[in-house]
């Protein structure tokens, strides 16, 4: 799990690229301010997740509490 978790960490940035993909190719109508923070932030909070949750089942007891 924890492996996975790093792939999709690193996902981010090639996700990233599309933003800057767009900036050079001039293609202003495709980048909102909601797009380059949602972007720009994703890392850093997916970054997070991994670092300190990545390969442990607390997210799923919690949910499981929730029932």
């Amino acid at each position: 799990m924890a492996h996975a978790s790093w792939w999709y960490y690193f996902s981010k940035f090639t996700e990233f690229l599309d933003t800057i993909f767009f900036v050079l190719h001039k293609k202003n109508e495709h980048i909102s301010m909601l797009h380059v923070i949602h972007h720009g932030c994703m890392p850093m909070s997916v970054w997070f997740g991994v670092k300190f949750t990545a390969g442990t089942v607390h997210h799923l007891e919690h949910c499981n509490n929730l029932n």
